[in-house]
């Protein structure tokens, strides 16, 4: 009997700590959505509310916006609020790659919220061609609509911006080396050969590897998935773009972290590097350095980036882009450059471009294969 109430009293110390935290992280919460009114409309005496999303939602082009917009979801789905419309109407500029983060975004608070099913409302309201691209990158199954009826209605007469391009669908997944790579490795090699897997193959799995093993903290919600990715292929222009994204620490972060906890030169190396871009761009060229270095580094850690950036860089139009934190980092062919934004975007973001059937891609996958 002593024993059990011990435990009891263990038990009950724990919680009375535990609850004001609770109560004191959801006051934060619901202050941090009260200074974020002016991207929000309540409805019903403030049981509901309405988030509109910006007309241009490019996240490169006009970042501080759209980050603002994504946050706005992220808070809704730290206060567990059921209660949220999402309202798209407003976007008539929309981008591949942003409509994967946004379809992520709300994928989250779906799964934080418990939510099954959603439903796209209005949708004979929003402009004709960003539908049509949500549509055809699977926007719409992903979140797991209850109303495809409407949505095909709505479509209907729309002409197809891109006739010869082929859409992969958008995909999510919590491992590497499951079902879902799989799969994708298969729709990508049906869209552009088999010829093609040396190339794409150790980039791709390497990148969702870095999401799943090393992005996420301890106290990451075992339940939600870990990458989001999406992707097409032009069959008249052979070009093929990946992007996949992911919500952890962010790679600045975490090649900074990585480099310190190394040796003492290559901590005060990584301290001193200060902008985001940078260490995106150190992350990048890791690979390259680790060859000319004499300190042999065989863990593979961002030899992905690394090998997307080769064949960025032999490849006519080939093109990297990495989002993470306040940086970016974008690669056409030999040249790259950087950028720093003001709002920090929470996890990393990559969209890989390529053109499959040039001479030198195709030499490239001869030497790998």
């Amino acid at each position: 009997m002593k024993k059990t109430s011990t435990k009891r009293k263990r038990f009950l110390d724990l919680r009375s700590q535990r609850i004001p935290q609770q109560k004191k992280l959801r006051k934060d919460l619901l202050k941090r959505r009260k200074c974020a009114h002016h991207s929000a409309t309540k409805h019903n005496q403030g049981r509901f509310i309405t988030l509109h999303a910006p007309e241009n939602f490019d996240i490169l082009e006009n970042h501080d916006e759209v980050i603002d917009f994504i946050k706005r979801i992220d808070l809704e789905a730290d206060l567990k609020n059921k209660k949220t419309y999402i309202d798209l109407t407003n976007i008539s500029r929309l981008t591949p790659v942003s409509a994967l983060v946004l379809a992520a975004s709300i994928d989250k608070w779906r799964n934080i919220t418990n939510i099954n099913k959603l439903t796209a409302k209005n949708v004979g309201q929003w402009n004709k061609s960003v539908l049509k691209s949500f549509h055809d990158l699977g926007f719409f199954e992903i979140l797991n609509t209850n109303n495809h009826q409407s949505i095909e209605s709505a479509l209907d007469g729309i002409p197809s911006e891109f006739e010869d391009r082929t859409f992969l669908k958008m995909m999510n997944g919590q491992l590497v080396d499951g079902s879902n790579p799989n799969t994708l490795i298969a729709i990508i090699h049906a869209m552009v050969g088999e010829n093609y897997k040396p190339l794409l193959y150790r980039p791709i799995i390497e990148a969702m590897g870095n999401a799943v093993e090393h992005a996420y903290s301890r106290t990451y919600d075992k339940r939600l998935p870990k990458w989001w990715m999406t992707g097409h292929y032009d069959k008249g222009k052979h070009i093929l773009s990946i992007m996949l994204l992911d919500f952890g620490v962010g790679i600045p972060k975490k090649f900074k972290r990585d480099q310190v906890a190394k040796t003492f030169l290559s901590s005060i190396w990584a301290t001193l590097i200060t902008k985001d871009s940078s260490l995106i761009e150190k992350a990048v060229h890791f690979r390259k350095i680790l060859k000319e270095s004499p300190i042999p580094d065989r863990s593979g850690r961002n030899w992905g980036l690394w090998d997307m950036a080769e064949v960025a860089t032999i490849s006519p139009g080939g093109k990297l882009t990495i989002l993470s934190g306040k940086g970016l980092y974008n690669r056409e062919g030999e040249n790259y450059n950087s950028k720093e934004y003001r709002t920090p975007f929470g996890g990393t973001l990559i969209e890989w471009t390529l053109d499959v059937q040039s001479h030198e891609v195709g030499e490239a996958c001869n030497g790998q294969g």
